[in-house]
């Protein structure tokens, strides 16, 4: 038995106290017999309540059969009666008329089909009670059986307190949506609170109001929902003993938990255990570096998907008139019929990310699955990437605005423009609309980055050195980096890059990192075309090469495949010093061989002429630029940023990154070039005309 207090305004004196036991749902039937009925009449009358209210669903089942069964309902008592109203399972048998006339000549029960009854005490102060046909009627189109609040609530004052029996919460919901007039509390049932454990979730999305009590913002209207007194169907019922009100945060943090779970299982095979001193130190310190990166976003991976589950469920918002609104009809229907297509696309979204999240770990081991499952996963993290930075914005903006609106001086004109322009309030502060407009903006940016992120583009820059050896004038190089070969770039992406540049007339390439992404036994037939390469290839590394098993390895294929490998170490091409670099997290790859030495990499290299450095990170570039040894530095060419990748990640990318993309001068004698990369990190998603492979045209400076 629940207990619940309710406060009611401007209750009498002579009502303070007032007791209703409600009963919901028995589903007198099948699997409920008289005894079980008995059991329930006997606990009710056992709390000598001031009036009995039974929300429908009291029977499941046809009169000839279920006789027996009801007779104990006779034997229910109250102060002011028993009060009924239908649910949706007393019409799908028989005639429900027949029931009806049952319930009343035979049990003295009081049904209110649209309609009303005053209870009033020895002072004559009276309490409303009005109760509507159930709200599947709407469906049947059974004559005189709908639903009809106004007319349910037409003999009540609006100077007393009115109770509204509703079998449906959607139900309730939709008469708070066309009546103004007064409702203190509704009492409902028919959820079940979900009744099985699987399927809580849908319950809760598919109702306005799942279980337990609920307050209405600008209303003075409070609704309860019954789990019912029984269950529905098979014997089998959830124990009721958790606040259903916290359900989409416990929902949100488990799925956002997954990929940090996950990762740790797998991760431990993956990469080994912490007692190692070689490669897979680096290995395992990647892996746990990501766990921190899903841990550093848990609490956004949770809002975002707490938005989404309140979108999905049409959480209501209400304006200061008690009317529910969108405050954006025009734009957004929220709450209405066309909203179905909306509410699929926000739970579609909801299984969608949690499968990525799910398998975030197959990033490390892209050979053992399905490729479409590998590319399906991370296509929802970018989906991911483009949905939480712009809600994150929102809830920023709604905090703001709501500050202001309670500073005096910035309230009138606020309100001012909200009353002239809907949509800006909105925006400004409805969340359903704000995670709409995020949602379907982002999975069209979404599909927009995955059309295009394989679109690769020839780009063309000319840049004016000095000291450039005779014979060199006009030299042209191609410049590729992050082509990521792993997870999501397979072989035939691999033989277009390759073949891009042949087609080109350069001199030399520079490959400038994050060649790959996974192990070298896991992709090396992905990225053989590379060895087709036609011009002399210069190659350094990148952080992923260090990510995944012995980096080593790696240099070794390269090798073989005949390109240039700058480990710290230059080479004299027609003249020009080209000096590469380790990449600037090498030192902590475990590796002895591998750590970022710029000097190591200049020295040598002649002081009176073209000096080009190759360095992935362009993090690093104020280190070559100003080295310890005042070693002449001319141009570096870097990747790493990719521009941001998507959409929403660019203008923070460019906000926090020192250099972000194209050139930079830093200082009077070196430049800085940065590339987007040529193809991309993870998600298969990249903003439009970035994926790129750049020709450089060197000329000389005067």
């Amino acid at each position: 038995i629940n207990r619940v207090n309710v406060k009611i305004r401007d209750l009498p004196a002579s009502l303070d106290g007032f007791t209703i036991v409600l009963l919901t749902d028995i589903h007198i039937g099948p699997t409920v017999d008289q005894k079980r009925v008995r059991e329930i009449v006997e606990k009710t009358n056992a709390l000598h309540a001031d009036m009995v209210a039974i929300s429908g669903d009291l029977v499941d089942g046809f009169l000839s059969n279920l006789v027996q069964p009801t007779l104990p309902l006779a034997e229910l008592r109250s102060k002011f009666g028993v009060y009924y109203v239908t649910g949706n399972h007393e019409y799908y048998y028989g005639d429900t008329n027949e029931w009806l006339h049952y319930f009343t000549t035979k049990f003295n029960i009081t049904v209110l089909r649209n309609e009303n009854r005053n209870l009033c005490s020895s002072s004559g102060d009276c309490i409303c009670i009005a109760g509507v046909d159930d709200f599947f009627t709407e469906k049947l189109r059974i004559s005189d059986h709908h639903m009809d609040a106004e007319r349910a609530l037409s003999g009540c004052s609006e100077t007393q307190p009115t109770i509204l029996l509703v079998h449906q919460p959607n139900g309730a919901s939709k008469i708070l949506r066309n009546t103004k007039k007064r409702i203190d509390l509704v009492l409902s049932g028919h959820t079940h609170a979900g009744q099985f454990y699987i399927v809580w979730f849908l319950a809760y999305l598919k109702n306005d109001f799942l279980y337990g009590h609920y307050k209405i913002k600008n209303r003075d209207t409070q609704i309860y929902v019954s789990s019912g007194v029984n269950y529905w169907g098979p014997p089998v019922k959830i124990k009721m003993n958790f606040r259903i009100a916290r359900f989409p945060v416990i929902i949100s943090i488990i799925i956002s938990s997954v990929s940090i779970i996950f990762l740790n299982i797998f991760g431990m095979r993956i990469f080994g255990v912490n007692d190692v001193h070689d490669y897979r130190k680096g290995n395992r310190a990647r892996q746990l570096s990501t766990v921190k990166f899903e841990l550093f976003i848990l609490p956004f991976s949770v809002f975002v998907y707490l938005r989404l589950i309140q979108l999905a469920k049409y959480v209501l918002a209400y304006n200061n008139n008690g009317m529910i609104t969108d405050h954006a009809g025009k734009m957004v229907n929220l709450y209405g019929k066309k909203s179905i297509y909306l509410q699929l696309i926000a739970i579609g979204t909801i299984l969608w990310l949690f499968l990525g999240h799910a398998t975030l770990f197959l990033y490390f081991i892209p050979d053992l699955v399905p490729r479409f499952l590998v590319m399906l996963s991370f296509l929802s993290i970018g989906l991911w990437y483009h949905i939480v930075i712009p809600l994150v914005a929102f809830a920023i903006l709604t905090a703001v605005f709501s500050e202001l609106k309670t500073v005096n001086i910035c309230h009138p004109f606020i309100n001012k423009c909200f009353s002239k322009f809907s949509v800006l309030e909105a925006f400004c502060l409805n969340k359903n609309v704000q995670t709409a407009f995020t949602l379907l903006i982002a999975i069209f940016l979404c599909f927009f980055s995955y059309i295009f992120c394989d679109n690769l583009v020839i780009k063309n820059v000319s840049l004016n050195v000095k000291d450039l050896p005779n014979g060199t004038e006009g030299i042209r190089f191609a410049l590729i980096s992050d082509i990521h070969a792993g997870a999501t770039v397979f072989k035939e992406k691999i033989e277009e890059i390759v073949d891009r540049v042949n087609s080109e007339s350069v001199d030399a390439v520079f490959l400038v990192g994050d060649a790959v992404d996974a192990p070298r036994d896991s992709i090396e037939n992905r990225v053989k075309p590379l060895r087709f390469l036609k011009q002399k290839t210069f190659y350094v590394s990148g952080n992923h090469e260090y990510y995944y098993s012995n980096a080593s390895e790696w240099f070794d294929l390269f090798q073989q495949y005949g390109f240039e490998i700058l480990n710290n170490r230059h080479v004299l091409f027609r003249g020009i010093c080209i000096a590469g670099v380790s990449d600037y997290s090498s030192g902590e790859s475990g590796l002895p061989a591998h750590k970022f030495q710029p000097v190591e990499a200049l020295k040598g290299c002649p002081q009176n002429t073209t000096t080009i450095v190759l360095s992935h990170n362009p993090a690093s570039a104020k280190e070559i630029a100003f080295n310890s040894a005042h070693l002449r530095v001319d141009l570096i060419l870097s990747g790493h940023t990719h521009a941001g990748q998507f959409y929403t990640v660019a203008p923070i990318a460019y906000w926090m990154l020192p250099y972000y993309y194209g050139l930079y001068q830093i200082s009077p004698e070196t430049q800085l070039f940065i590339t987007a990369g040529t193809l991309y990190q993870g998600a298969p998603m990249k903003m439009v005309w970035t994926s790129e492979i750049w020709i450089i045209e060197f000329h000389a400076a005067f």
